[in-house]
């Protein structure tokens, strides 16, 4: 009952009912606890392809780039969901997931999915589509911008240019 109420306030479950929070609280073997400083997902990963629904904690996303440094991306929290994009492709893993405390995720991968009703294996298919598609726009908000800010640096350089010549 008490994981059911916890569930009830991360926003990830908040668009499922009282019996579709339970069927997830049910499940034990889905509860996963990560120390501070584990790896939960390394990039390039291609043997495992779960998704994570944070609980509790925040973890660090980052990638290595072709230069082989580390990028700092998010710093996600408990109601975000990570390694949804291996679930759903098969993929090798894109990113580093690297927890910053004490975390608690519940793991899910396709044999946790085949355990649910299929009214919740729906339920939890379309919310994982809006969770990528919101990621999709948000992603496309920030090119624009950054397309925006380039455009602008692209006038300055070249008026600064022409004033000088």
């Amino acid at each position: 009952m008490v994981l059911t109420s916890l569930l009830g306030t991360i926003p990830f479950f908040q668009n499922f009912i009282e019996s579709e929070r339970q069927a997830f609280a049910e499940r034990e073997d889905l509860i996963h606890h990560f120390n501070k400083g584990a790896f939960i997902i390394r990039q390039g990963q291609t043997d495992e392809h779960s998704l994570y629904i944070l609980l509790k904690g925040q973890v660090l996303v980052s990638r290595i780039d072709e230069h082989g440094l580390e990028e700092k991306i998010t710093t996600l929290k408990p109601g975000d969901i990570i390694g949804e994009i291996s679930f759903l492709t098969n993929r090798p893993r894109t990113t580093n997931i690297l927890t910053l405390e004490e975390v608690i995720a519940i793991r899910i991968d396709n044999e946790a999915i085949e355990g649910f009703d299929c009214p919740l294996q729906i339920r939890l298919k379309d919310f994982l589509i809006k969770v990528l598609v919101d990621r999709l726009e948000m992603m496309n908000s920030s090119q624009m911008k950054k397309d925006e800010i380039n455009k602008q640096l692209v006038h300055a350089l070249r008026d600064a240019y022409l004033s000088t010549h």
